[in-house]
């Protein structure tokens, strides 16, 4: 069965708007939020490698989409070291090859985006040119879904299953008993 675009229509525009708006909030600020940008990116793709590949806890696949092409490749490390190092390290990690050991470093607007340090031990990645280049994805995607009757299949199966928690027998009785049901 083809799901008509307008049947997703409502959801596509609240997740644009929720991401970008709060994402377009964090970046025309002179100062800061580089982190709290870069996490919001990360988790948003995400959200968006369920709701276009149909596959969970995948962001990298959609966070390659924002990378440059040459980057493509790199994009699981690379998303790795950044979302999983400032959602539950509040910084990122460190890129290990061998015993040679990379910093990946948010830069708020002071050093280009993908720019090496001179001794090769830092990586920035400029949050303003990734939070457009992410924009510049969704976007993608949202034209995607227009024209693709597949795509937005799997969005709308995969958003229907998201957007629920089922609670277990244990917990209904608690509840009940908290919410008065």
């Amino acid at each position: 069965m083809t799901v008509p675009f307008e049947t997703i229509s409502a959801e596509v525009s609240r997740l644009h708007n929720f991401v970008v708006g709060d994402l377009n909030h964090m970046v025309k600020r002179k100062t800061g939020g580089n982190y709290l940008a870069a996490a919001l990116i990360t988790c948003a793709c995400d959200t968006l490698s369920h709701l276009k590949y149909g596959k969970k806890n995948k962001g990298e696949l959609f966070f390659a989409e924002v990378l440059p092409s040459k980057w493509h490749p790199l994009a699981p490390v690379l998303y790795g070291a950044i979302r999983h190092g400032i959602v539950h390290l509040y910084d990122t990690k460190f890129i290990r090859i061998n015993s040679r050991k990379i910093d990946v470093v948010i830069s708020w607007r002071m050093k280009p985006h993908f720019h090496r340090s001179a001794d090769g031990n830092q990586i920035f990645i400029n949050v303003r040119n990734l939070a457009a280049d992410f924009k510049a994805a969704l976007k993608r995607f949202e034209a995607d879904l227009k024209a693709q009757p597949q795509l937005r299949e799997t969005f709308a199966k995969a958003m229907c299953k998201s957007r629920e928690v089922s609670v277990g027998k244990k917990g209904q009785a608690l509840w009940e008993q908290s919410y008065a049901i």
